[in-house]
């Protein structure tokens, strides 16, 4: 199986971009959302690696690991603006070792973009998105 057509993106980068821009009930549903999203996610690399966790030599799996990195290697900026946990690393074990791994590599370090950037950028958008909802 390729991880490529396993893995769809689409309803984890939703349901993250709802748990950033929403507030209360709402966002209480994004995190529903994004819980049963991420254990799909889980679910597929280990149904992919069969049980064997992958190798994050900067090799293979490319398109894993920038998936991984992109949607979920800032989760701790979101949790801190948001206030909403994203990785729990007792429920998604797996996401947590293997986004935890991939934010050690030097590349992701080189390629990611400042702490504090990235903070202001993550406000941002929730205070614009939450302006928009109550106008």
């Amino acid at each position: 199986m390729d991880p490529e057509i396993s893995i769809n993106s689409e309803p984890l980068f939703q349901s993250l971009g709802l748990v950033m821009t929403k507030e209360g009930e709402a966002q209480e549903e994004a995190m529903k959302e994004l819980a049963k999203n991420l254990k799909m996610v889980e679910e597929g690399i280990q149904e992919f690696f069969s049980g064997v966790r992958p190798a994050f030599d900067g090799k293979s799996p490319i398109f894993l690991n920038i998936l991984l990195v992109s949607l979920l290697g800032p989760y701790q900026i979101v949790e801190k603006v948001t206030g909403a946990k994203i990785i729990d690393p007792e429920r998604n074990p797996l996401i947590f070792s293997l986004v935890t791994a991939l934010k050690e590599l030097p590349e992701v370090k080189e390629a990611t973009p400042p702490h504090d950037k990235l903070e202001a950028l993550v406000r941002y958008i929730r205070e614009k998105d939450l302006q928009s909802s109550s106008t």
